[in-house]
């Protein structure tokens, strides 16, 4: 076959290699320079058949083709096999260059990590004989691959020991989940062998790390933590991952407060997209700013190695994780470790975290992105209308539905799902709502009593109506009012242009960044409506925009207003308990325990203890998780139904100087309680305030 070839030199492609060393240098110099400099031992020739390429070389007997491993169909066929499901998992490593078929083709897969959404696992290239490398550059297109520092390319004799140092060395690469042995000469090691070594060196470093930072932060008096907490200027080290865009953000606000109110701040997070968090970082940058505290979001002290143990560190709960909401998580906080955010009543009557130094508190609100301004004329012109609704909920109940009973196998189960759904849409049919999930389980087990269906997982039919199927009903019951009165209705998210009611009103994703600002602060009326509550970030970043809410009313509100009183009553007649508080309860006081009942479904004198405690959480909260409660204005701008709502429009569309002026007294609330700036305050009260408190426990002890 090699006489039938029309061999041409390399050097024709002189450019390809230029084009391809220039992409490589501005990642890594040293190897481009290598590359530029290199003279090859022997000329390379280049030769094509149909769609095979060949390189070749002049031996004893004439062009010697030089051998390829992994022709392209060859390499198709590997990489389908290692990945089945057509994209990257993890980190890989290519023991070989061959032709760079196979570099070629698994470096052009999409990436998918459903633990980290935007990870770019990296892909570890050797490359053995640093003069093939040469020869490939000047027949492969490799630009985009070369300048990615994704694909590290290790080239050499020496190329698995170059590997081995860099994981080393580079904690933030992640060891490689799989190897495929291209040049079995190249990679005679077991990966095994080499990952226990990089495991084991990073261990030692690790050691020497935590040992030099727990030199740096000896255990200290709590009066001594105290008086740095109240006295000014902290050191604040935020900790987050790229790979949660909300948390990045959140983390990113959090710590430009802290800074507003004085303090030095440093962000730990993974350099690039193919790196992640390791504990030798956490290590590292303690050693490095030596923080006089520690934030986090969604995660606490002992989830990770090489923190130092003796320094205050906090955990905001902002989403309900199954790393928080366990006993262990509970049981493994430590004396300096402090957690806010929702759910105290459960994380401390339930699991075990400790309730002083639990402290209750809403995701804040970046005042400075969200904050009113003078609109430009053009602006008004883009965003200006009577009514807008910002939300992703854009499927309508009857699709959800009809989901549900496709995934559905059993006949019985697809029969209740459908009998169900009827009933429900039978309430706001007649122009209700249910938003209480012990109402809507009350629906459930009717219709099961009914059919005479009975479920292994109620809970898991429960979670489906209320997260997603009332989710829609109720909110698009309010959409569909709105849209009754014929006024400039606008609604921005995901998906309702495909909407078949709606659809006329869809104007698209609103950007978090820029657009949301604009929209509400536009908007004559926004809407917040949902089923869980209007006291939602949503608002509250709206508000701060300087827009102006209409709100819909839920039994949930009611709830914490009697709450609210209730505790309120207690205060006054210093009752400490939940069975005291039901034997002294006056006719005002049991009434109002009854219409806690008729509204949650369930009541109070059932538990005492645990209603007790519940009302106590939301004192300690400052009665913020329910808008009836955190705003004055909350009666005026609430509605419950579709003639309250079109009164309200209606009135609020002809008097904008009123709109005006509530909502300039509700975003002064959300200024007084809801930013980052504001919670964080209270949190550094907070923490010093329960170390004062230590203080003469220590001393009794």
């Amino acid at each position: 076959m090699t006489a039938a070839l029309k061999w041409h030199p390399l050097e024709l492609f002189d450019q390809r290699f230029v084009a391809n060393v220039a992409a490589l240098e501005r990642r890594d110099a040293v190897l481009a320079s290598r590359l530029r400099e290199l003279k090859p031992s022997l000329p390379f020739l280049i030769a094509s058949e149909g769609d095979n390429v060949f390189l070749g070389r002049r031996g004893p007997a004439g062009v010697e083709v030089v051998p390829n491993p992994l022709p392209p169909l060859a390499a198709r066929e590997i990489a389908t096999k290692l990945f089945p499901q057509g994209c990257l998992g993890g980190a890989v490593v290519i023991g070989g260059l061959g032709y760079g078929w196979l570099w070629d083709r698994v470096c052009k897969l999409p990436c998918k990590v459903d633990a980290a959404p935007g990870h770019r696992p990296p892909i570890y290239l050797l490359a053995g004989d640093i003069e093939r490398l040469w020869a490939v550059l000047h027949v492969l297109d490799w630009r985009d691959l070369l300048a990615d520092e994704r694909f590290p390319i290790f080239a050499g004799a020496d190329a698995v020991r170059q590997l081995r140092e860099a994981l080393i060395s580079r904690p933030g690469l992640p060891t490689p989940v799989a190897c495929v042995r291209v040049d079995q000469q190249l990679w005679q090691e077991d990966l095994d062998v080499l990952l226990k070594a990089v495991i084991e060196a990073r261990g030692r470093h690790l050691a020497e790390l935590v040992a030099r930072v727990r030199g740096l932060y000896p255990p200290l008096p709590s009066q001594s933590w105290e008086k740095r907490l109240r006295a000014g200027s902290l050191r604040v080290l935020g900790i987050t991952s790229r790979y949660t865009t909300f948390l990045q953000y959140s983390m990113r606000d959090w710590l430009a407060a802290f800074e507003q109110l004085g303090h030095e701040t440093t962000l730990v997070i993974e350099p690039a997209d193919h790196e992640v968090h390791t504990n030798l970082a956490f290590a590292e940058a303690c050693t490095a700013f030596r923080p006089d505290l520690i934030v986090m979001i969604d995660h606490y002290r002992k989830e990770f190695g090489g923190l130092p143990e003796h320094v205050p560190c906090v955990m905001w709960v902002q989403d309900r994780l199954p790393n928080i909401f366990t006993p262990a998580s509970g049981r493994g906080q430590g004396r300096l470790d402090y957690v806010l955010g929702y759910s105290r009543l459960e994380c401390t009557g339930e699991l075990h975290y400790p309730a002083s130094r639990f402290m209750s508190a809403p995701v804040g609100v970046n005042d400075g992105r969200f904050a009113p301004r003078t609109l430009t004329d053009a602006e008004q012109r883009q965003f200006g209308c009577d009514v807008s609704f910002v939300s992703h909920c854009t499927v309508p109940a009857d699709v959800l539905i009809r989901q549900e009973i496709d995934r559905a196998e059993d006949p019985a189960v697809k029969r209740l799902l459908a009998d169900c759904f009827e009933r429900l849409r039978a309430v706001y049919d007649a122009g209700g709502s249910l938003t209480e999930p012990v109402h809507i389980r009350k629906v459930i087990d009717d219709s099961m009593d009914e059919m005479g269906v009975q479920l292994t997982n109620p809970t898991q039919l429960l979670d489906v109506f209320v997260q997603r199927i009332n989710n829609a009903l109720f909110r698009h019951q309010s959409i569909s009012w709105v849209a009754e009165l014929e006024i400039d209705l606008r609604l921005y998210g995901k998906g309702w242009e495909a909407h078949p009611t709606f659809g006329r009103f869809a104007r698209g994703v609103a950007d978090n960044q820029r657009m949301l600002p604009l929209i509400y602060a536009t908007s004559k009326i926004n809407l917040q409506v949902t089923p869980f509550g209007a006291a939602h970030q949503r608002l509250f970043d709206g508000l701060g925009a300087g827009g102006f809410f209409l709100l819909r009313h839920i039994n949930g509100e009611e709830y914490d207003r009697i709450s609210q009183m209730l505790w309120q009553w207690c205060q006054a007649n210093q009752v400490r308990s939940g069975a005291e508080m039901v034997r002294r309860a006056t006719p005002k006081v049991a009434a109002w325990l009854d219409q806690v009942a008729t509204l949650c479904g369930e009541h109070p004198r059932n538990d005492p203890e645990r209603f007790f405690s519940g009302v106590a959480d939301t004192a300690d909260g400052g009665f913020i998780r329910s808008a009836a409660t955190l705003f004055d204005q909350f009666d005026p701008v609430a509605f419950r139904s579709r003639e309250d709502l079109h009164s309200r429009v209606r009135h609020f569309l002809g008097n904008p100087e009123e709109r005006r002026q509530v909502a300039e007294a509700m975003r002064q609330r959300v200024l007084d309680r809801l930013t980052y700036s504001s919670i964080t305050r209270r949190l550094l009260r907070f923490i010093a305030d329960d170390l004062s408190n230590a203080v003469p426990e220590a001393r009794a002890a």
